[in-house]
């Protein structure tokens, strides 16, 4: 194990940074004990703490533990202090008998891939009264070694570190110590998950803090490094109930896989806000920011096609509707790769004439929906997003666990469509008339317009006068001609004449100015006799 030399102190505010919960440190607590305490409180919901690098997590599951599910290797039920350790040898303290209590190879342990960490997942599953729900856990051990028929518990020499490893049987290797810098004690919470055969709380422990074993990757049948597991309940929540079990997952870790939605918003020009809509098709596509792990077949799942499988970089598509968004979510096929994984995800809409894309707005939001990121999008080659979310211009936008309260985070896109403003003009003149300069134009297409504003200037890039606004003649679509009679023109003078598209949605676009110069002496009517 590998262990920091830190203070006790040192230790906690180090730890404290990522402590979703309340840490309490207290002295004396076990008298036996030189090592100052800490407590750390895991009884509210989504509670978490870092302790000596393994994570305790409070956890809801989104399915029931069970049979199938929750794989019990160690039972323990005593009144008061309870404790014990899994063994297929002579059993030593608390434990309940076989199947309940048994060996357990490391590769039956789930792996997860949190923040570009490697971790294995254990499950606890505590059955306390609803009137005194809570327990504590003062001491946790895990052990890795060849048999698995050790026996005969051995608690070493506090303080830690430099004290003497704890072992069963003299033949282990120590891998975790709840208590290696601190006397810790975690407290739980029944009631947060009445119940008993479901996971209460998970611990994660780095995969590193094991060593290595190879062909011991999840799922592997040739592994043959078995581990122990030793705990230690009852100062000063006891345990006055039902038993207590620690458990793997069977097939995969409970933590969530991640999960990607999208909902579609148009533009609403009578009411003058964006509206969310259905019916419209986007298709997604995960990458893996791992070569091992691209080479893997992936699960898709989404409620409109269901459970689906192919490789990375598949292409998997789904419709919206109000009120229920496109919806993808996938996982790994095969036992011996994670649950989630940093990854890359690129995703397009198919345009549905006559609306535009005009943008979109990604969020990712932790589990215990505390935390809301806002994601940047970016093109292929990594710069910002200004395409058309299509096809051939797709949305990437990065989908990553950054640390264990975005476990498994969830990304939603919110995608703005609405029609196109647009004027084409055909023509735009000023010619002098009599006493006047007659301003002309002709449109071919005036999509969602409004009307036009005349603008005046004796300079080029002089100060513009507004002369009036001309309302549009056809409100949505085909073209007119346009006219307006200046009558307010000195002789001699070159007036600039601008025009300005006003269009429903609040947007505006301006035309290159046309000039005109007024003569009066070109206007003297021919007298005869």
């Amino acid at each position: 194990m590998n262990k920091k030399s830190l203070s006790t102190l040192q230790t906690v505010l180090w730890k404290g940074i990522r402590i979703f919960g309340i840490v309490v440190l207290t002295s004396g607590m076990f008298p036996n004990s030189a090592m100052a305490a800490t407590t750390y409180d895991l009884t509210a919901v989504g509670s978490f703490a870092d302790i000596n690098g393994a994570t305790f997590l409070q956890f809801d599951p989104i399915d029931s533990g069970g049979t199938g599910n929750f794989d019990p290797f160690v039972q323990i039920q005593a009144t008061g202090t309870e404790k014990g350790y899994n063994t297929e040898g002579t059993l030593e303290f608390d434990e309940k008998g076989y199947p309940w209590t048994h060996s357990l190879l490391l590769s039956a342990i789930p792996s997860v891939y949190i923040d570009k960490v490697w971790y294995r997942e254990f499950q606890v599953d505590i059955n306390e009264t609803k009137s005194k729900p809570y327990l504590s856990l003062n001491e946790l051990q895990i052990f890795t070694a060849v048999s698995k028929t050790l026996t005969g518990y051995d608690a070493g020499a506090h303080p830690y570190p430099g004290g003497i490893d704890p072992s069963i049987g003299g033949a282990t290797t120590l891998v975790y110590n709840l208590d290696a810098y601190d006397d810790a004690t975690v407290d739980f919470n029944y009631a947060l998950q009445s119940g008993s055969g479901e996971a209460d709380y998970l611990l994660l422990v780095p995969d590193d803090d094991f060593g290595s074993h190879p062909n011991c990757g999840f799922g592997d049948p040739s592994c043959t490094t078995y581990v122990y597991f030793y705990s230690n309940f009852g100062v000063p929540y006891d345990s006055d109930d039902g038993f207590e079990e620690w458990a793997v997952s069977v097939g995969t870790a409970r933590i969530d896989p991640p999960e990607f939605t999208v909902t579609k918003w148009v533009y609403d020009y009578t009411d003058k806000v964006f509206k969310e809509t259905g019916g419209w098709d986007f298709s997604a596509t995960v990458e893996i920011d791992d070569p091992v792990e691209a080479v893997d077949d992936y699960y898709w799942f989404n409620p409109v096609a269901g459970l689906a499988s192919g490789p990375l970089g598949t292409t998997q598509s789904d419709t919206t509707a109000v009120g229920t968004p496109a919806f993808w979510s996938w996982w790994p096929g095969t036992l011996s790769h994670p649950k989630s994984l940093d990854s890359v995800l690129s995703f397009y809409e198919v345009p549905q004439a006559p609306y535009v894309f005009v943008g979109a707005q990604c969020t990712r939001t932790s589990p215990d929906g505390l935390t809301t990121t806002t994601l940047e999008l970016k093109d292929a080659a990594g710069n910002p997003y200004i395409g058309n979310l299509t096809a051939g211009s797709p949305a990437y936008v990065f989908y990553g666990a950054d640390g264990i309260a975005d476990r498994s985070s969830k990304v939603h896109c919110d995608v703005y469509n609405n029609k196109p403003t647009a004027v084409t003009m055909s023509s735009f003149t000023a010619s002098p008339e009599i006493r006047t300069i007659l301003v002309q134009w002709q449109t071919i297409v005036q999509t969602d317009t409004l009307g036009f504003n005349l603008y005046r200037s004796l300079y080029e890039n002089g100060e513009r006068e507004l002369l009036g606004y001309i309302p549009v003649k056809i409100p949505d679509g085909g073209g007119a001609e346009y006219e307006y009679l200046d009558d307010e023109v000195l002789p001699g003078k070159t007036y600039y004449y601008w025009l300005e598209a006003m269009y429903i949605n609040g947007s505006s676009e301006v035309f290159d100015p046309v000039a005109a110069t007024w003569w009066w002496k070109s206007y003297i009517p021919m007298i005869t006799r």
